[in-house]
């Protein structure tokens, strides 16, 4: 009897610790769910106060951790916590261990990178060079055949003949970084400084395109300005100015020289004025990077009154580059270009979204045709390099990988049928590739390419405690050396038919 009791009453606590066992199981999985789902919905609220929510698997888990996260703690100012008291402090930290947890839980770990394996095209050769120029801005007047370059270098726009021969530099004691075409005028948009800090040093000013004349400035005070367009409207004269800033950049437009309309908002890049739509009145296309990452339209009536849309908005880590805006297909209808690549703000691993995006304009938003993968992409030029009617894409990639992929660092994409296919350009190793322009240079009737080299470096910041994760993606030393011996410079890229 004492041992049926005893046998039985074993049996009973084995259910019983199984029974909690279990439920204890479930109450974790349930705690981790909860907690999973308020870490997301925190991550959610916080960051999608002033961007785009950027999801998890926009980067890898090494890039957040060790790159991202980083970042952000030095621009939020998470180490000045100390101001606050320690209820704050200890909220504050626990809300932010949580956001980190959710991209930490849910971004995958990099894999391994496949070398690009690309083949070299035969329509480009080299040329000629304009050595020892830091090159920020390149201009090409055909009809003259000269080439005007922003030098940061001599703080100076230098013009140069179908020879290459400097036979002008206009000294503006600044690093022009912008030119606009108007008329008979070629605007400057011009920094202090290519460090990447707000300030009132910056400038607009002219000079004739002939290369005459003295250069005259219309703005000053201004922070970090990428892009002035002059333009009229109903018999009024307005224009469009962008100032990048970094963290108070804005965008204005004037209307008969006095501000008409201002938007407080850092990252403004790129703008173009056309009438896309054939109703007779202009639109203004404003490309915005930083936190925005977004493409705004303005519509102006004759009245001039102005409509708000924004076309496209995207995440922080997008990085919008530069812009076109043409009739790519041929067919009347006005088609968007659009390049993201820029990782200035920190370091990290490629990102596969980077590249050049083709863009169909319907109505109040923009339909993705093709998309053309180039990480680190910069600036992009567009040309018929075949003389088909086809118009083609060069590009170049600042932010390239130059150990696995170094052949994405300047491409021609030729269109085919209703796609376009990447080649890699000659003379891609050369320079550290900045800027690209395309033009008749020498006057033989086809483009020609224009490359403008600026070989810096990234430095490490304050806030990159460890880098380690970027080793597999450091320059080769081939690479560094041959940057070191051509150093900054202009080089021409020369259609080959032409001499065959």
């Amino acid at each position: 009897m004492f041992l049926e009791l005893t046998t039985f009453d074993l049996i009973l606590f084995v259910r019983f610790l199984i029974i909690t066992y279990i439920l204890n199981i479930n109450l974790c999985v349930s705690q981790i769910i909860v907690e999973a789902k308020y870490s997301e919905r925190l991550a959610k609220q916080a960051c999608g106060k002033c961007h785009a929510f950027p999801l998890p698997e926009s980067m890898f888990r090494e890039d957040w951790e060790k790159g991202a996260f980083p970042y952000l703690e030095d621009l939020l100012g998470l180490d000045e916590l100390s101001n606050y008291d320690e209820s704050t402090q200890e909220d504050v930290r626990k809300r932010w261990e949580l956001i980190k947890s959710y991209y930490l839980t849910n971004s995958h770990s990099k894999t391994p990178s496949n070398l690009l394996n690309q083949s070299i095209t035969s329509l480009f050769g080299y040329r000629n060079s304009a050595l020892g120029v830091d090159v920020t801005a390149i201009h090409h007047n055909p009809d003259l055949g000269l080439v005007f370059v922003g030098d940061a270098k001599s703080r100076s726009v230098r013009i140069y003949d179908r020879s290459l021969q400097l036979v002008r530099a206009f000294e503006v004691d600044k690093v022009p970084c912008d030119f606009e075409l108007v008329g008979d005028r070629l605007y400057v948009c011009s920094h202090q400084s290519l460090d990447p800090i707000d300030g009132n040093s910056g400038e607009v000013g002219f000079i004739n395109e002939s290369g005459l004349g003295e250069y005259q400035p219309i703005l000053k005070g201004l922070n970090r300005p990428t892009r002035y367009v002059p333009f009229d409207h109903s018999g009024e004269n307005y224009a469009v100015l962008c100032e990048f800033g970094i963290r108070k950049g804005k965008i204005t437009l004037y209307r008969g020289g006095e501000s008409h309309l201002v938007f407080s908002m850092s990252g403004a890049i790129d703008c173009r004025v056309l009438d896309a739509d054939s109703d007779g009145q202009p639109e203004v296309y404003i490309l915005v990077a930083q936190e925005h990452e977004c493409l705004i339209r303005l519509t102006l009536s004759p009245s001039g009154t102005v409509d708000q849309k924004v076309l496209i908005k995207k995440h922080p880590g997008w990085g919008f580059t530069a812009m076109a805006m043409l009739d790519v297909e041929g067919d009347g209808s006005i088609d968007i270009l659009l390049s993201n690549g820029d990782t200035t703000e920190f370091r990290s691993n490629p990102r596969g979204y980077h590249g050049i995006r083709h863009y169909d304009l319907d109505q109040d938003q923009l339909v993705e045709r093709q998309f053309i993968p180039a990480h680190g992409v910069m600036d992009f030029t567009v040309l018929d390099a075949e003389g088909d009617g086809d118009l083609d894409i060069a590009s170049v990639s600042y932010f390239a990988d130059f150990r696995n992929k170094p052949q994405q660092a300047a491409m021609l994409h030729r269109r085919d049928g209703s796609k376009f296919v990447s080649q890699t350009l000659a003379g891609y190793a050369q320079g550290k590739w900045c800027r690209i322009e395309s033009g008749d240079f020498d006057g033989g009737g086809d483009p020609d390419l224009f490359l403008g080299a600026l070989n810096y470096q990234t430095a490490k910041r304050e806030y990159e405690n460890d880098d380690s994760y970027l080793r597999s993606l450091k320059t080769p030393d081939e690479f560094l050396k041959i940057w070191e011996q051509n150093g900054n410079h202009l080089r021409v890229l020369e259609q080959r038919t032409k001499r065959e």
